[in-house]
């Protein structure tokens, strides 16, 4: 949890930043997925809330496509 201060005329706020963010993110993902939120809390009480969307798809990638990215990888560094 991260705090974040407003500076107000002679007025000291603090604003709480509650992140609620699963621990894992199962592929596929679509484009536009809501992925947690944000919310914004002022004294107790909740003044916003903002959703946490995929900005891209992420295709569920096989076990043959990973092992393939290996090798493929591998070997461009040996070509270095």
């Amino acid at each position: 949890m991260k705090m974040a201060m407003l500076h107000l005329p002679m007025i000291l706020l603090y604003i709480e930043q509650q992140l609620e963010l699963p621990t894992v993110v199962s592929s596929p993902v679509e484009q536009g997925q809501v992925l947690g939120t944000v919310t914004y809390v002022l004294n107790g009480q909740e003044i916003g809330k903002v959703n946490i969307i995929a900005e891209k798809s992420v295709n569920k990638i096989s076990t043959f496509t990973m092992i393939e990215n290996i090798y493929s990888k591998w070997f461009s560094l040996l070509r270095t």
